[in-house]
């Protein structure tokens, strides 16, 4: 989920820049959603079911400069910028223009609130969901 070199360059200029506003996003982690799979796969009574794995404890951009901040020792804010900005930014970083665009996007959906929506699926389907501040710590580490 969190880009292991993209999170030790926000905690070194500590900034994390997105254009998602205040809003949240229902996120989780790779390997929750492959232990997701894995269940309904090797399980009974998965037939004709259909599951939305996504996060029962959204998190904002906001939550995430906190926790980074926390876990970092380091101080990171996160700044909401436009659209045009977000996709300059990642153009700048070295982002090729086409994956800014699709990424610029993304946050874009965010900020319109169309990834807030929740379920405890994954949660009745393997038993716990991944925190974000473990995935930070993990990925800090790594």
């Amino acid at each position: 989920m969190f880009n292991n070199p993209s999170l030790k360059a926000n905690v070194e200029n500590g900034t994390i820049v997105t254009n998602t506003n205040k809003r949240k996003v229902n996120a989780v982690s790779r390997s929750d959603l492959a232990l997701a799979a894995a269940t309904v796969l090797t399980g009974e009574g998965h037939e004709n079911k259909e599951y939305n794995l996504v996060s029962n404890d959204p998190w904002s951009f906001d939550d995430l400069a906190e926790i980074v901040s926390e876990a970092s020792g380091k101080s990171v804010v996160h700044q909401s910028v436009s659209f045009e900005e977000e996709k300059s930014i990642l153009v700048q970083s070295g982002m090729p223009e086409s994956f800014a665009q699709i990424t610029a996007f993304i946050y874009n959906t965010i900020a319109e609130g169309k990834m807030e929506r929740t379920t405890d699926d994954l949660h009745k389907l393997v038993g716990f969901q991944t925190p974000v501040k473990e995935l930070v710590i993990k990925a800090l580490q790594g």
